[in-house]
């Protein structure tokens, strides 16, 4: 079986760079190996509230309260935690030229590249996969209800908890979500003979790649060759809204999407920009190609190359100017939003659809 390391980050607050806890396990033939894990000092130079020292008894709180109640770190127990510039040679021995895993890999590389950023480091050229967009994606695992970490580790019996931190607060560790992200890889690799390769090709999927200290492509669907299979315009979605019918695909009445407005920013991993649209024909919802008051959707992908931030795009902006103003019924939705919404049997229909084309 591939040999790899998992990865898992908590954040201090919303900003993507304020890691206070990172953890990193190598998978050796499919067994979990030694771990590296350590409490991070964010910078403060990239927080809004810093450090005045390192007495823990006397720095401004750089914890937000929404953050801790996620993983139980307090401002106070990061008073004596290096930071990662410190420790981040080891972690490069560590990892050697393994590739990387997690949990929505682009989002926490992106970030780890953001406070790498900080120290001027970079982390060298490498694939990565992503246990959430493959998930997804398997047909052993794409039918599952949810696809957050605990969820699916509950569904593939693997073991998850929330862990106790010495303070007595109780959320997630990343050494706890980091193992239970690399024991659900290893039975997705073992669906495929132990290759990422194999798992790849068979979910017609590319590897998510590193270069230059940039995410030069995210763990997403291959594009299609037939020009129908790229970036569609409103002729082409009227095309395949034709297509459907003709091979006998009925819009969903009853789906929650039927008869909505769809906007689309940046790009899914789950899908290619095209199948999502033939998903959202296949609910009867309708494509937007910008946003206005008769929107009720905007979905928000990511930039895989970390050009774009979410949520800052020309499309996401305009959205959240009519949420201010109280105009119209517009609702944002994330990756994992709308997957949760759409459901599984769209997703079947997709299946079907594509194997009669």
């Amino acid at each position: 079986m591939d040999s790899f390391v998992v990865f898992d980050i908590e954040l201090a607050n919303s900003n993507p760079s304020s890691i206070c806890e990172i953890a990193f396990i190598k998978f050796i033939d499919g067994k979990a190996s030694d771990a590296l894990v350590s409490l991070l000092k964010p910078n403060p130079n990239d927080i809004s509230i810093s450090f005045n020292n390192d007495d823990a008894d006397n720095f401004k709180i750089i914890v937000d309260p929404i953050s801790q109640s996620i993983h139980g770190i307090r401002s106070e127990d990061l008073g004596s935690a290096p930071k990662l510039s410190d420790i981040w040679s080891e972690v490069l021995d560590y990892i050697g030229e393994l590739p990387l895993v997690a949990h929505n890999a682009t989002q926490d590389i992106n970030k780890l590249f953001q406070a790498l950023k900080d120290y001027d480091l970079v982390l060298p050229d490498r694939e990565y996969f992503c246990s959430l967009t493959l998930s997804r994606n398997a047909p052993e695992t794409r039918g599952f209800e949810s696809h957050r970490l605990e969820d699916v580790a509950l569904s593939m019996d693997v073991d998850w908890f929330l862990a106790t931190r010495p303070s007595g607060l109780v959320g997630h560790a990343a050494l706890v979500d980091a193992n239970a992200t690399g024991e659900i890889m290893v039975k997705l690799l073992e669906t495929k003979s132990g290759s990422f390769k194999e798992l790849c090709s068979s979910l017609e999927m590319l590897p998510g790649r590193i270069v230059g200290g940039k995410v030069k492509n995210g763990n997403t669907k291959i594009q299609q060759k037939n020009p129908l299979w790229l970036a569609p315009s409103l002729d082409d979605f009227a095309t395949i809204v034709a297509s459907l019918a003709e091979l006998g695909f009925a819009p969903r009445e009853d789906h929650p999407f039927f008869g909505k407005n769809f906007v689309l920013s940046l790009s899914l991993e789950s899908l290619d920009e095209t199948s999502f649209w033939i998903c959202i024909a296949l609910a009867g919802g309708q494509m937007k190609t910008s946003v206005s008051k008769f929107t009720h959707f905007l979905v928000e992908g990511n930039d895989p190359k970390g050009k774009y931030k979410k949520g800052e795009t020309s499309k996401s902006l305009k959205a959240r100017e009519i949420l201010a103003n109280g105009k119209g019924s517009l609702r944002i939705l994330d990756e994992s939003e709308f997957m949760s919404l759409l459901g599984k049997d769209v997703l079947l229909d997709l299946e079907n659809y594509k194997s009669k084309n």
